[in-house]
């Protein structure tokens, strides 16, 4: 399992999540379950802290950080919709262009793209503007084409308020809602495969299972 790629390694994983962002006014409820949820799974395996930013949740790691094992335990949290292993970066143009060379070089070779979102829109480029500059550039110093119909590798940029991430992968999640939102349920498990399959949807469906 490569965590970012095969010479860096993350120093966050950016966590996103889909049904949750829908939820109106409980929304800031279903995130605060899921941050819990995702910092009792890697209590142990020395991160830095979990929280809440900007639509997003982020985990911070440290220098020894257990990435490979963060990431088993990210799969299998209900309520994560996909996360990526990041580097971070400012908003200064030339910082992002380091962090992505960084990133692009310890790739595979082949064609790439650069994937820029602004959730902070006071940012001074819009994204369009930004992925063409950094395309350009990185195209003429790393040899590699740019293309933006099938690429081998995608540089997606999130910018932030105060930074910007850069990761090229989204490892998927299980998706639905985080456990605790919706209550307690009694599972009865059989000798069959029906009773942990339903156990296993409830989970989804955010129940805690007793």
């Amino acid at each position: 399992m490569r965590p970012l790629n095969k010479k860096m390694k993350p120093e966050y994983y950016v966590v996103h999540y889909a049904e949750i962002a829908i939820k109106g006014k409980n929304r800031p409820l279903f995130e605060r379950v899921l941050v819990e949820n995702i910092s009792k799974a890697v209590k142990s395996l020395k991160s830095q802290g979990v929280r809440r930013k900007y639509g997003r949740i982020i985990l911070k790691l440290k220098e020894d950080s257990n990435v490979d094992e963060i990431e088993k335990r990210l799969r299998k949290i209900p309520g994560i919709s996909y996360f990526s292993p990041a580097v971070k970066a400012s908003h200064d143009v030339d910082d992002i262009n380091k962090k992505c060379l960084e990133v692009l070089e310890g790739e595979d070779s082949g064609s790439f793209y650069i994937k820029a979102k602004r959730s902070y829109k006071n940012f001074f480029m819009k994204s369009p503007d930004l992925a063409r500059k950094l395309g350009k550039n990185l195209s003429e110093k790393t040899k590699r084409a740019v293309d933006y119909i099938d690429p081998d590798i995608t540089v997606f940029l999130e910018i932030v308020e105060n930074c910007t991430y850069v990761y090229t992968k989204k490892v998927k999640g299980i998706g639905g809602l985080p456990v605790g939102v919706s209550g307690k349920v009694m599972v009865l498990l059989s000798g069959g495969i029906d009773s942990p399959v339903a156990a296993y949807l409830t989970l989804k469906r955010g129940c805690k299972n007793i």
